[in-house]
């Protein structure tokens, strides 16, 4: 019964995104949650599957994780220093959640976050409609990533 707040436009701004990233030859990575038991993304139910529009294909990193951080406890630190990747570009959901976490945790590690400010979604909240938290989100982060809308993003090998 939850709705996402700008769903179809966010899908469209992240296939646009790996496509760039994917012609420029730059790792990619999924970190795809794993809800546990009921939940609606637990593994194994269609809410936990990958969209088809942003399928990984060959060479792209997925990293299941169970917690709204993607560095917690999974492997996505040890790949992207594999990868020799010094700057991340994060896109996807739940704005105030994995989006937040992940972020913060990112430039805590010592990496350049870049958010796509029109590339998360989040559903409405208890005291916020999901603009209002995509909005905080966004200002929240704005000391510690480069904010930036999807039009201008883009990616190099190098």
């Amino acid at each position: 019964g939850l709705r996402l707040y700008r769903p179809k436009e966010v899908l469209k701004i992240t296939v646009e995104l790996l496509s760039k990233a994917r012609s420029a030859e730059t790792s990619v990575f999924h970190l795809q949650n794993e809800g546990g038991p009921g939940d609606p993304d637990q593994r194994g139910t269609e809410g936990w599957k990958i969209t088809p529009a942003i399928t990984p294909k060959e060479g792209d990193v997925v990293i299941p994780k169970c917690n709204p951080d993607g560095f917690h406890e999974t492997s996505l630190e040890y790949e992207l220093d594999k990868a020799g990747v010094k700057r991340v570009v994060v896109v996807g959901m739940q704005s105030e959640l994995c989006i937040d976490a992940t972020c913060r945790s990112a430039h805590t590690r010592g990496f350049e976050v870049t958010l796509v400010e029109d590339g998360h979604t989040t559903f409405d909240g208890d005291n916020k409609t999901a603009f209002e938290i995509v909005e905080s989100c966004n200002n929240g982060l704005m000391e510690i990533a480069d904010l930036k809308p999807a039009a201008i993003i883009e990616f190099s090998a190098t």
